[in-house]
């Protein structure tokens, strides 16, 4: 069946009895605006199974063109690295990103993920450059968040976004929404979750005392000079620099989906090299 490009909101729901059933309540607030907006509850997450079917009922009901916001009222686990649902199975988040992967690409980039998840935003720390991004935007906290906070901040939120079309407008809404309480959350954008990839990666390949120790290495087994061992540790440099910026291109461009979406390219912002890459920010 034919579907306009529409905002389409899902909120997921998988609480344990007794909860406040704030996807529920979520929900009811999202149905009350007269927009072209395709919404719906989840409420009967259970188990696994209930998870992938929901899934894949979500990748059948949207299309090039969507934005899609997925919207998790979800426990998450003590360690930061997944999700509870009710029947207490975890799915962790490298398999939740696999899902949403393949959203965000099926609807040309347009997915939003919405955490009303204890620990939630380390959803993020596990992505690297090698894979395609699994959204364009995510919002949530690294702490432990209370029921009334994320149920007032969320309504909020949502709310400005769908009066004004606004993400970054509706994220300030979020920040302002309690004030009597600080607010954890954040809104991360892809090019961040890329670039720090990036650069941590750097830190680890790029290490100062193994540059060191195999100039050293060289040197001795070709009994250079002084002169001859500091012109092979810029030829050395240089053209670890001149691979580097080849390896940032091809993961830029295979993360940004640019081979499908060639107007990622601007849309995102890429640099062409990676010594243009921004500063690592803090978490």
């Amino acid at each position: 069946m034919f579907m306009e490009n529409a905002v389409k909101i899902f909120v997921i729901e998988s609480l344990e009895d007794g909860d406040r059933l704030t996807g529920t309540n979520l929900y009811n607030d999202l149905i009350s605006y007269e927009l072209p907006l395709t919404s719906r509850l989840y409420n009967n997450i259970i188990d696994e199974g209930d998870w992938y079917g929901t899934m894949e009922d979500i990748k059948e009901n949207v299309q090039l063109g969507d934005v899609v916001f997925i919207h998790l009222e979800i426990h998450g686990n003590s360690r930061g690295s997944g999700i509870v649902l009710k029947n207490g199975t975890e799915i962790l988040f490298d398999r939740i990103c696999e899902d949403f992967r393949v959203i965000n690409k099926r609807i040309g980039c347009n997915l939003y993920v919405t955490l009303a998840v204890c620990h939630g935003l380390f959803l993020i720390t596990g992505l690297v450059p090698l894979k395609e991004m699994p959204f364009c935007g995510v919002i949530g906290s690294q702490e432990q968040i209370k029921v009334k906070d994320l149920e007032l901040r969320f309504y909020e939120f949502y709310k400005s976004f769908l009066e004004f079309d606004d993400i970054e407008f509706a994220m300030e809404e979020l920040q302002k929404a309690n004030s009597g309480i600080p607010s954890s959350y954040k809104y991360v954008k892809p090019e961040d979750i890329f670039f720090n990839s990036w650069i941590s990666y750097l830190e680890i390949s790029s290490d100062s005392d193994w540059q060191k120790k195999n100039t050293k290495n060289v040197s001795d087994e070709n009994c250079l000079n002084r002169r001859l061992r500091r012109e092979f540790d810029r030829k050395f440099k240089k053209e670890r620099e001149k691979e580097a910026n080849i390896l940032f291109r091809e993961k830029a461009e295979l993360f940004f989906m640019v081979k499908d979406f060639p107007e990622n390219r601007k849309r995102f912002q890429i640099p062409n090299r990676a010594t243009d890459v921004p500063k690592k920010k803090t978490s």
